[in-house]
């Protein structure tokens, strides 16, 4: 353990030695990187990639020594961990490529190749003094080379008069004499993508503070960008003089951050799942046909495809199957109701109620007058609904709306296009599908499924999970660019499942999306825990 903490401790610690890169890493080093994280493919395949980046000048490996190899070389997991992250985007080429070059410097990775030795220039922490105009000032700055994720970030800017300021060599020294008051000090700072802060501010005595955390500038998200290069400029006036310069510094992972980071990943990961528990529901539901949970986790919704009706059960836990027990049943009968009943859907508190149909090819909207309580009378009315164009689907399985409630989406496996297809919808009235209008080239083929049952996103929108009983018993996980945009979407994980459940027909997250629940065939509802 004491080792491992070592290690990463010194891989964060070299992620700032310059890495040689050349033409752009190929896909498919990307690829073996993915399956190797995955456990697809041998060490051995997964270092003839690195071999070919160290030959194209991607990796440089100077001419020295290998350390002592690790016991019988096995990679530890966390290096698997990076290879995962890098090969999912979540972190650049660079640190990707710094953490094999390490392993590979200290004999953990063996490859059969070298680089060419280099000769590396010293480069000073003052990069650019881009212009002086006037009589100039003297500037001096000291600033972080690096800042944690979860840090901050400060510089101190000291002001002389040039003209009578020494010659010798100047120094920071903020009792040193001839330093300028009420110099006005412009800074910005730009991440590269662009300008993500600014601040002015005048000199006392000289000196200029300046100190800022990441979530104190307008750059998505809260934490400064492991190994991303961040560049101040520094503009310093008074009485007609100016001087400017730049200072850059990186982004750097702390123990903290790499952590929270790690579990944050795993929230959404699938294949970071393990089985928890089971509920047996035989005894109430006869062909589970979806799943659904109540936003506090305290309400479990399965629909009976035998009978047409939907049972309600009440969790004394919340998100805890173990502990529940059924409370109501209800049949969505009634003018507009269902004699084949596929899955439901809830508006965003419970007081609409929408039920596929699938003999019928609809969605039927209920009013529910106590949220999330099927027993409602007003069950028996179904008041709005939609009639899906027998061009979209003959054989609607499943429904999801985004958090807005402004798009919906329906699973259909009847290959009325080509193969399954998840179908979007925008919904000129939030929850009312009569408003609904089909999205045009806006779906997704599931190419990787024969025969799609359920699906579900997580809270963000970010991720999709397809549940598959006809594809050896799998879960499907896909990544979207652009959140609730489903053409977007790409593969990014699978899951067996069949150890648990043969044919699963239903799927639920819950508890901020730390849990997944499946239910099918079996007539059992499953919990799997994330992380």
């Amino acid at each position: 353990m004491h080792k491992i903490t070592f290690l990463i401790i010194l891989l964060i610690g070299i992620s700032f030695i310059p890495v040689s890169f050349s033409e752009g890493i190929p896909q498919w080093v990307k690829n073996n990187a993915e399956w190797w994280a995955e456990r697809q493919i041998s060490q051995t395949e997964f270092t003839n990639g690195l071999e070919f980046l160290i030959n194209e000048g991607i990796i440089y490996i100077p001419s020295t020594e290998p350390g002592i190899p690790g016991p019988d070389k096995i990679i530890p997991d966390w290096v698997r961990n990076t290879a995962g992250w890098w090969s999912d985007n979540k972190i650049p080429d660079s640190e990707f490529t710094n953490a094999m070059k390490y392993l590979i410097e200290i004999g953990i990775i063996d490859v059969d190749v070298s680089s060419p030795e280099v000769i590396e220039e010293e480069t000073s922490e003052e990069i650019i003094e881009t212009s002086i105009t006037g009589k100039p000032l003297l500037m001096l700055l000291e600033g972080y080379n690096h800042v944690h994720t979860d840090g901050k970030y400060v510089l101190d800017v000291l002001i002389f008069d040039a003209e009578k300021y020494p010659n010798a060599s100047p120094t920071f020294n903020r009792n040193a004499s001839y330093t300028l008051d009420e110099v006005n000090i412009d800074i910005s700072l730009y991440n590269e993508e662009g300008l993500i802060h600014t601040y002015s501010g005048l000199t006392k005595n000289g000196f200029l503070r300046y100190d800022i955390l990441a979530r104190e500038t307008n750059q998505d998200g809260t934490l400064w960008m492991i190994n991303n290069l961040y560049t101040v400029n520094i503009n310093a006036s008074l009485d007609g003089q100016t001087i400017e310069k730049q200072i850059e510094f990186l982004g750097q992972a702390s123990t903290y951050a790499y952590n929270q980071y790690d579990k944050k990943k795993i929230k959404y990961d699938i294949s970071k799942s393990s089985f928890k528990g089971e509920l047996d529901i035989s005894g109430t539901v006869t062909t589970p046909e979806g799943l659904i949970f109540s936003p506090n986790g305290k309400k479990m919704f399965v629909p009976d495809n035998n009978d047409d009706k939907i049972n309600q059960f009440t969790l004394a836990t919340a998100w805890d199957i173990s502990s529940a027990t059924q409370s109501a049943t209800s049949a969505a009968t009634g003018e507009g109701g269902t004699d084949d009943i596929e899955d439901l859907a809830f508006n965003s508190d419970g007081t609409k109620m929408f039920i596929i149909e699938r003999n019928a090819d609809k969605i039927l909207e209920y009013n529910l007058s106590i949220p999330y309580d099927v027993s409602d009378s007003s069950m028996t009315d179904a008041n709005d609904d939609l009639t899906i164009a027998n061009s979209v689907t003959n054989n609607p399985e499943d429904i999801a709306f985004n958090t807005a409630g402004n798009k919906m989406f329906i699973l259909e496996n009847d290959d009325q296009v080509t193969g399954d297809q998840i179908f979007e919808y925008e919904l000129s009235t939030a929850f009312d599908v009569s408003t609904a209008t089909l999205i045009a080239d806006e779906h997704l083929t599931l190419t990787d499924s024969t025969n799609a049952d359920a699906f579900e996103f997580s809270s963000n929108g970010l991720y999709l999970y397809v549940a598959d009983p006809h594809n050896d018993d799998t879960l499907l996980q896909y990544t979207m660019s652009s959140a609730w945009d489903v053409s977007s979407a790409s593969l990014t994980r699978t899951l067996d499942i069949s150890a648990q459940e043969s044919a699963s027909r239903g799927l639920a997250f819950g508890d901020t999306d730390g849990k997944f629940y499946l239910t099918g065939t079996s007539q059992t509802v499953w919990q799997y825990n994330l992380g």
